[in-house]
């Protein structure tokens, strides 16, 4: 361990945490963090008696041998990581308090805060102290440790891009660190632990996973004092969060495992109306009230594109205003909102400065105004930008604003990609009504799209799947799927979360439906 730790001090954040996950995966750890100690848990809920046994490292992740290691803090997508590789969860804040009970009690050890406080020094400083308090103990075989840090635990209310801690408890069970949800996930100091617990549990004699206890809307008071909670509440990305404007936001994530010397494919995903970026990012929906975090699902959905064949660094940028519309944000700003867009690409590539990226354009919903708004603020379309997808959210379009950009994007070069992707919304019924007209619903924007496109000379083939017409030219560059919705429903999130986003990125090449159906089963679910 202290090998280990003289060798990656002065690094980055990202360079150590590399190199810790591989030290990591080839068992450079002490027993201390591999043996599993029971916890057991009895309450009667609903009348109903329940046992649950889960099954919780004895101390938190440690680099090193038994002879010599050290105690390692790691960022939330670090951690995301080796807990799937792992079969793995962190714990709640009831189990950390559970863990507590079950453990011999340390006695927190804070140290002064300070701008050391987030290096590897002081990593090493702090767990010199616990081991001191170590020696003037006698530690029972096979007995968890507990109090000497804070632990990342999991929690339903978190912002992306932050880390939830809790506990360093007081030897009384007092903890002196509750819930706190404010700190970027790239904050990583001393104080923080990380408890691994296996997703395998027994309750009431029967094996089950962690996710059948957590994510239940009654067995969760076991493990749980705030309801129903994911287990997968960090992502396996490096999230960067910043404002360009005063009231736009933007989450960039990358993932944590990137592939050397090779570009970045970067997504910037304009949000639909009414959405979070956390509610587009998606989860499981684990209450009635949680229906928006499953009706896109765009984290899972690049999350799976990544496990394919000819992987590439693709990044994710959601693009998000305060106001939750960018129709509604582009009437407020007026003329001006062209240069505000311009202003938040700008931002877009500053991040990016350091490799070469290739654009998709994609948007849903009220995200097509933002997309269109930027064709708008361009004398040109970027050559960077690589393809444009619209799903089911092209109602701004105007042949005399976008049409004559799109052309001269697509005659360009060969690999450029427009991809549509509109229902028959006009005959649709909300509340037994219809609730948008045949011309200015996506059906008909994407209509006269392709009638416009036909005017310039390029021709479409047409082919029928099911309920869907694609009209294709240009050798798959242009891609239209038209669903004709004979039954009349809404399908306006249906298009994205049935492998919407995947399509729309995969229309015409060679990997369009390999391994998804568009409008198919989603095939991300349990990413």
């Amino acid at each position: 361990g202290s090998e280990w730790i003289q060798q990656w001090r002065e690094v980055s954040l990202e360079v150590r945490e590399r190199e810790a996950i591989r030290a990591i995966h080839r068992g450079n750890v002490p027993t201390t963090f591999k043996y599993r100690i029971p916890v057991e848990v009895s309450k009667s809920i609903d009348g109903q008696e329940y046992t649950l046994r889960y099954y919780a490292s004895q101390d938190v992740l440690s680099i090193g041998t038994d002879e010599d290691f050290v105690r390692l803090p790691l960022s939330p997508p670090a951690l995301a990581l080796l807990v799937k590789a792992h079969q793995c969860l962190l714990p709640t804040p009831r189990m950390v308090d559970q863990i507590h009970q079950a453990s011999i009690r340390l006695k927190p050890i804070p140290i002064p805060p300070s701008a050391a406080m987030t290096s590897v020094a002081e990593f090493a400083r702090h767990n010199h102290l616990i081991e001191e308090q170590l020696r003037t103990l006698t530690i029972p075989e096979h007995t968890i440790l507990a109090g000497h840090k804070k632990d990342v635990v999991i929690h339903k209310d978190l912002n992306a891009g932050h880390v939830a801690l809790y506990g360093w408890h007081e030897p009384n069970g007092k903890a002196i660190q509750p819930v706190y949800t404010k700190h970027l996930e790239s904050w990583v100091d001393y104080s923080h632990g990380a408890r691994f617990i296996d997703r395998r549990m027994v309750l009431n004699g029967q094996t089950v996973d962690a996710a059948s206890i957590l994510q239940d809307s009654v067995l969760c008071e076991l493990l749980s004092a705030d309801g129903p909670v994911p287990i997968d509440t960090y992502s396996t990305n490096r999230t960067q969060i910043l404002r360009p404007l005063s009231d736009v936001k933007l989450v960039i994530q990358r993932p944590i495992e990137t592939h050397s010397g090779e570009r970045f494919s970067v997504v910037i995903y304009a949000l639909p109306n009414g959405n979070t970026i956390e509610q587009t990012i998606g989860r499981k929906s684990l209450t009635p009230e949680d229906w928006r975090f499953s009706i896109q699902n765009i984290g899972s959905q690049i999350d799976w594109l990544r496990t394919q064949a000819n992987p590439t660094n693709l990044a994710v940028v959601y693009v998000a205003n305060d106001l939750l519309s960018w129709p509604q944000w582009r009437r407020q700003h007026g003329g001006e909102s062209l240069e505000l867009i311009r202003q938040i690409f700008r931002a877009i590539e500053k991040s990016f400065s350091q490799t070469p990226i290739a654009i998709t354009l994609a948007s849903h919903s009220g995200g097509g105004a933002f997309v269109l708004g930027a064709i708008e603020a361009w004398d040109r379309i970027p050559g960077n930008v690589e393809r444009i997808a619209f799903l089911d959210s092209n109602y701004a379009y105007e042949d005399e604003k976008h049409l004559s950009k799109f052309l001269r994007w697509l005659n360009a070069e060969e690999r450029r990609y427009l991809s549509v992707l509109a229902y028959k919304d006009y005959v649709a019924r909300l509340d037994g009504r219809p609730f948008v007209s045949e011309a200015g619903g996506t059906w008909g924007r994407s209509q006269g799209m392709i009638e416009a496109m036909r005017r310039y000379g390029i021709e479409f083939i047409e082919s029928q799947k099911g309920p869907v017409r694609k009209y294709a030219a240009k050798q798959g560059s242009v891609s239209f799927y038209l669903h004709q919705n004979f039954e009349e429903k809404i399908f306006h999130s249906v298009q994205v979360e049935r492998n919407g986003l995947i399509h729309a990125l995969r229309a015409g090449t060679d990997l369009e439906e390999k391994g998804y159906e568009y409008l198919g089963e989603p095939v991300y679910r349990g990413q």
